[in-house]
C-alpha cells in the first residue's frame, strides 16, 4: 500500500504513553506539531477515546501493513538526546522512505528537584519542581513546562487554530449548565478516584494568603505569583526521605507526583484569592476523579465561608473512568480554570478560552503538609475588558 505523504515518502509516529486520556491527547498534540514542523505525515495509534474526536477521521491511521515498505528510525525525546547527543529536528530525520518512531511524550524528567541531595541517597528532598522535556526547532534539550507547549501551540496562529479543530469532537456532548450571573470558576480536583495511590499530605491545613502578590499577578499579562513567607521553608531542613531506609514512601501519590496531586488547600487558596480580590459573585464546579464530590464541596464551603461563592459538583456517577470527554470539555467553557499539573485539565487549556488560568509550580513539603509555593497565573488578553464588563453587568443595579 503506498502512503501518501507530505515529503519524501517518510512517516512519523510515536509511542503512546502509558497514562490515561490526558496524557495521550497532549502526546498527540505534540507529535502533531513535531510533524508540521518536520514537514512529513503522520500517523495516529488510536487509543481510548480517540475515535471520538475529529482527528480520527482526518489523520491517517498507523497499522504495520501501512508501513512496511518504510525501515524504522527509533528517536526518543524524553530527554532530548539521541546517541549520546542533542537531538536535531533537521539531521535526525534527513534519511528518505524512514518511518520515524518517536517517543515524544513530556517525560517525568524529574518530579523533583535533586540538586545536591541526590549525592546522599536521598530522592524525596524539600525542593519539588516538574519539569519535561520538549523539542522545539533547534533548543531540543531544552526542559520545559506545558506552559512552554501551549505558548508555542499559541504562538503558530494557523497551527493553533487547526489544532482546535481536530481537537473537537465528532458530537456534540452534554455539558455542564453555567448561570450568567457569576464568573464560572471550574476546579479540577485530582483525586485518582480509585485509580490512584493515597496521599501522604495533610489535605487542609492552616496558610495566611499574601493578596498582594496575586493583585499584582491579575494586573500583569501572565505571571508567577510567589509566598515569600513559604518560599523561606526552602532554606530550611524540610522534611527528607530516603527511600532506601523508607521503601514505603512510594506508595504515595503525592510523594511521587506532588504538583498533579496538590492537597486540598492550594485549590481552596486560589478559589480565596480570587473571590477577595475579584470581589464578584462565583459559581465554583468542582470536577474531580473522585468518588465522593460532595464531600470535596462540603469542605471547600466550609473552609471558605464565604455566601458569595455558588459550589456545584456532579453528584453521582463519579470516578476515573466516567465522564471522562464531558468533564473535558465542560471544564474548557468556564471563564477561570484553577488546574494541578495535570494532563487532563492542561488539555482542557489547550482548547478552552479561559480568562484566567491558575497552576502550580513549585512546592515544598514541611513535615505532613506538602505547600504549593509558587504558582502560575496566566491572564487572556482581555481579561481587564472582562473584569470590568463583570462589575458593570452584576452590580449595575
Amino acid at each position: 500500500m503506498s502512503l501518501s505523504l507530505q515529503g519524501a515518502d517518510n512517516a512519523i509516529t510515536w509511542n503512546l504513553p502509558s497514562g490515561r486520556t490526558g496524557d495521550k491527547l497532549l502526546s498527540y498534540c505534540i507529535a502533531k506539531w513535531v510533524s508540521r514542523y518536520l514537514n512529513i505525515s503522520l500517523l495516529v495509534k488510536p487509543f481510548k477515546y480517540s475515535d471520538a474526536f475529529v482527528f480520527s477521521q482526518v489523520e491517517q491511521q498507523y497499522s504495520k501493513k501501512k508501513t512496511r515498505s518504510l525501515k524504522q528510525k527509533k528517536i526518543s525525546f524524553k530527554y532530548g538526546y539521541y546517541k549520546g547527543r542533542q537531538i536535531s529536528l533537521d539531521t535526525d530525520f534527513e534519511e528518505k522512505n524512514t518511518l520515524f518512531l518517536v517517543d515524544l511524550y513530556f517525560a517525568h524528567t524529574s518530579w523533583y528537584n535533586f540538586e545536591s541531595i541526590i549525592k546522599q541517597d536521598i530522592i524525596f528532598p524539600y525542593s519539588l519542581s516538574y519539569d519535561t522535556t520538549f523539542c522545539h526547532k533547534g533548543d531540543t534539550g531544552q526542559r520545559v513546562r506545558f506552559n512552554y507547549m501551549n505558548y508555542v501551540f499559541k504562538a503558530d496562529e494557523k497551527f493553533f487554530s487547526s489544532l482546535k479543530v481536530l481537537l473537537k469532537t465528532r458530537e456534540p456532548l452534554e455539558t455542564v449548565t453555567i448561570p450568567g450571573d457569576a464568573i464560572s470558576v471550574a476546579v479540577h480536583v485530582r483525586k485518582g478516584g480509585g485509580y490512584d495511590q493515597m496521599y501522604k499530605s495533610d489535605q487542609i491545613y492552616a496558610t495566611s494568603l499574601n493578596l498582594n502578590h496575586y493583585r499584582n499577578c491579575f494586573s500583569n499579562k501572565n505571571n508567577v505569583a510567589v509566598d515569600d513567607l513559604l518560599r523561606s521553608l526552602r532554606d530550611k531542613t524540610i522534611t527528607k526521605v530516603s527511600v532506601s531506609e523508607n521503601p514505603n514512601v512510594v506508595g504515595y501519590i503525592d510523594i511521587v507526583r506532588p504538583l498533579k496531586h496538590p492537597p486540598d488547600q492550594y485549590y481552596i487558596d486560589q478559589i480565596k484569592a480570587i473571590a477577595a480580590l475579584f470581589k464578584l459573585p462565583l459559581f465554583v464546579y468542582i470536577f474531580t476523579d473522585d468518588q465522593h464530590p460532595e464531600n470535596i464541596v462540603a469542605q471547600y464551603k466550609k473552609a471558605l465561608n464565604n455566601d458569595n461563592i455558588i459550589f456545584a459538583c456532579r453528584p453521582e456517577e463519579n470516578n476515573h473512568y466516567s465522564n471522562v470527554l464531558t468533564d473535558l470539555y465542560a471544564m474548557s467553557k468556564f471563564d477561570c480554570l484553577i488546574r494541578a499539573y495535570s494532563s487532563f485539565s492542561q488539555m482542557s487549556q489547550l482548547i478552552g478560552n479561559h480568562k484566567l488560568v491558575i497552576s502550580p509550580i513549585y512546592a515544598v513539603w514541611n513535615e505532613n503538609q506538602l505547600i504549593i509555593d509558587e504558582i502560575l497565573i496566566e491572564r487572556s488578553k482581555d481579561f481587564d475588558d472582562f473584569i470590568a464588563q463583570c462589575k458593570k453587568k452584576y452590580f449595575s443595579k
